[in-house]
């Protein structure tokens, strides 16, 4: 369960390569993204990617087939593209050879729900033309994890032109405490300056659950399809993967796991364009724990069953949130604060991470807390809460709002 009916309610290191990666240069030039937006057309080819944003998320005003590059979780790259007219959807999981071409029907929702014969996709919330996220199951290298993915739509990327400036920062794994947020930051010399909170961080003796640090630049590869850049780590580790479009959102995918990049706005406070109905897609591990140690400095082991499943998030323009499962039951409210609010301090970020909003609440005796973020029609989710015996519980996703 995501969380228990509350009565009472109260109102992160990112891991190797994955910390350097973000050492690639400045924020897209949104400025034909958003001329894509206000005119409902694609943005032409000399552009680093376009979304006709005048879509439903059943995908109901738009009939032409589209391609998205995602990022899982459990740190697997894929594409996937959708048939509106055919009703199929095709996926091809690069990490792990998954693929295949499947039927859907569209779900009351808006949502996909997925005929896989494999068993490889069960489930997708798609916002057309703009973003994507599945439910995932034989992901991962071994073929044998249960695993959320998001995906944004195929726009043209350039080793040369790619730039990353001020963004939020969501990093969603299945192991070590799941989830990590924070901000980054490319300096002038091209140095990227990282704060980032890893609540798992402050359990069982992990260390410091605030991590800031500067990373220097790394080698970006250009892709034969041009459509991602390959991110090559200086210490001979695994390659990450890099795509973006010029809305406002990148993602990295690595081995361990993944980081979803928001712009960066330039004030703290709360935006109500982001006010609306969302249809979201949630991991969630409420009973995890650690398996083991990882003396070699690996990723934890990490016990837990984990679910995902669809859920209503209703945000005011005030920032009140709510929290839905599938029968309409409220399963957490809040009302979002900056994060400069809570996490700004001795011990904590040293600047004001503008963008990445935070509540908490009571779940079961214990102080759960809630962070979010947003661009445009996507926002992120994530949570986590210790459990009071050394074990803990998070969530986890992306929700889709239809205008």
């Amino acid at each position: 369960m995501l969380v228990q009916n509350l009565n009472t309610r109260l109102g992160i290191s990112l891991v190797g390569l994955l910390l350097a990666a973000v050492g690639c240069g400045k924020q897209h030039d949104n400025t034909k993204a958003k001329e894509v937006h206000d005119s409902g057309t694609s943005a032409d080819s000399e552009s680093t990617g376009g979304a006709n944003n005048s879509t439903t998320v059943d995908g109901g005003e738009s009939d032409k087939p589209r391609s998205y590059s995602g990022t899982a979780a459990v740190g697997d790259f894929l594409t996937v593209e959708i048939d509106p007219t055919a009703m199929t959807l095709s996926y091809d999981n690069k990490t792990n050879g998954n693929s295949g071409t499947v039927s859907y029907t569209l779900a009351k929702d808006g949502s996909l729900d997925v005929q896989d014969p494999d068993g490889n996709v069960l489930h997708a919330i798609e916002l057309p033309g703009y973003a994507i996220v599945l439910d995932l199951d034989h992901a991962g290298p071994s073929q044998d994890t249960r695993s959320f993915a998001f995906g944004i739509l195929q726009a043209p990327i350039s080793a040369k032109t790619f730039s990353l400036g001020k963004g939020v920062v969501m990093q969603f794994r299945t192991s070590s405490g799941g989830m990590e947020v924070g901000c980054v930051q490319q300096n002038s010399d091209g140095t990227v300056d990282i704060e980032s909170y890893w609540p798992f961080g402050a359990l069982n003796d992990q260390g410091a659950a605030f991590h800031i640090s500067q990373q220097a630049p790394i080698n970006l590869v250009d892709d034969p399809s041009g459509y991602f850049v390959t991110l090559m780590d200086p210490n001979g580790d695994p390659p990450a993967t890099l795509f973006a479009t010029p809305s406002g959102i990148s993602a990295i995918d690595n081995p361990n796991g993944n980081m979803i990049i928001f712009e960066q706005p330039a004030t703290a406070g709360f935006d109500q364009n982001w006010a609306g109905d969302y249809t979201a897609l949630l991991y969630d591990k409420s009973d995890a724990g650690r398996g083991g140690t990882a003396s070699d400095g690996g990723t934890l082991a990490e016990e837990g069953t984990p679910s995902i499943d669809s859920y209503a998030i209703h945000l005011s323009s005030s920032g009140e949130v709510t929290l839905q499962d599938a029968s309409g039951s409220n399963m957490l409210t809040g009302t979002l604060a900056p994060s400069s609010d809570v996490l700004v301090g001795a011990g904590m970020f040293t600047t004001p991470c503008n963008g990445l909003f935070t509540f908490s609440f009571l779940d079961q005796g214990q102080s759960r807390d809630v962070f979010m973020a947003f661009v445009d029609r996507v926002l992120l989710i994530a949570s986590f809460r210790p459990n009071g015996d050394g074990s803990y519980g998070y969530f986890y996703g992306a929700g889709l709002r239809a205008d």
